[in-house]
């Protein structure tokens, strides 16, 4: 099993606001890169708009940075697709822009999603990432409803795995994913996804992260 350490982006946004600097980023960095953990995951929206917007620092630099400081795990950055790092959607060029230099500044993995799973808001992302050598997770954002089926989902790791992502991960982004429906939706993907690395990303807003996180390991999740 495969381990993304989240403590540099989703740690501190989820429990600080997002206020770690790059004083207190940097001197961590060659410890985690030792403790054997397959990613690091450096920066996603919340963290390019707390950068530029509170913190007055420049979230292309801490890439620069840490990238100078690892030597044995790769670094991810979260995308949100065509939105980018925002709530609003850029023209192409600015996306492929940016997906280049996300790998320029020495970061080797994005991880994208769209709220709605719209595939057409990842296939620029995916294949200019695919183009840069960069290692693609794309997700499945995970929400209750009538139309979220194990079906739905199913069609839509389906289309992402056409359009070439290295793995696929179940986004739980408000905690909502339940032990009982690890047990349906971990195998639905896994007929689809086939030999594509299959992982799983929740919050434990309820306190049902921890629980669905070992019932995935129990069904083989990546």
């Amino acid at each position: 099993m495969r381990y993304v350490d989240v403590t540099t982006r989703d740690g501190h946004q989820s429990l600080w606001a997002t206020r770690m600097t790059n004083e207190m980023i940097l001197p961590i960095i060659p410890h985690m890169d030792t403790v054997g953990f397959d990613w690091i995951n450096l920066e996603g929206g919340a963290v390019f708009d707390v950068c530029v917007r509170f913190l007055h620092e420049d979230p292309w630099e801490r890439m620069r940075l840490v990238a100078e400081r690892v030597r044995h795990t790769p670094v991810d950055i979260m995308t949100r697709g065509q939105s980018l790092f925002t709530f609003r959607f850029f023209a192409d060029d600015v996306v492929e822009l940016t997906i280049r230099r996300i790998r320029a500044n020495g970061m080797h993995r994005i991880t994208v999603y769209d709220a709605l799973n719209d595939s057409r808001n990842l296939e620029l992302s995916m294949r200019v990432g695919k183009e840069e050598g960069l290692y693609v997770c794309a997700g499945v954002v995970y929400t209750v409803s009538p139309v979220h089926t194990d079906e739905y989902y199913q069609n839509v790791a389906t289309e992402l795995v056409r359009l070439g992502a290295d793995s696929i991960f179940i986004k739980d982004p408000s905690g909502l994913l339940l032990p009982e429906r690890v047990r349906t939706l971990v195998p639905a993907l896994r007929t689809v996804v086939g030999d594509v690395s299959l992982e799983l990303h929740s919050h434990s807003l309820s306190g049902m992260a921890e629980p669905c996180y070992l019932e995935a390991a129990r069904l083989g999740i990546d």
